[in-house]
């Protein structure tokens, strides 16, 4: 499932932050889980994530991986980087964290 959810304001919140880069990142080596277990959430089931930098005018994701938690991240090198306008990105973010 996506990152947010409906009906989970404080998790909603949470992961705004770590999206936004002005929360850490969830995993050891730095990535924002973007899907999950649909049933769990946990990284355990494994996740798809990726690392999110924050500059001035920009918002960066890049380094996608499959992650689990428990082995080396399985790193998926046909996707990305993507470079968004921060403020734009923002203005998203939030308003995908607020339903």
């Amino acid at each position: 499932m996506g990152c947010f959810v409906r009906g989970f304001p404080e998790a909603n919140l949470a992961k705004q932050k770590t999206l936004l880069a002005s929360s850490p990142a969830e995993t050891d080596d730095g990535r924002v889980l973007l899907y999950v277990c649909p049933e769990c959430g946990d990284i355990g089931c494994g996740a798809y994530a990726v690392k999110v930098r924050a500059t001035q005018g920009t918002v960066e994701w890049f380094e996608f991986a499959y992650v689990n938690g428990h082995e080396p991240p399985r790193f998926i090198e046909s996707i990305g980087p993507f470079l968004f306008d921060a403020e734009e990105y923002k203005s998203v973010v939030t308003r995908s964290s607020d339903a």
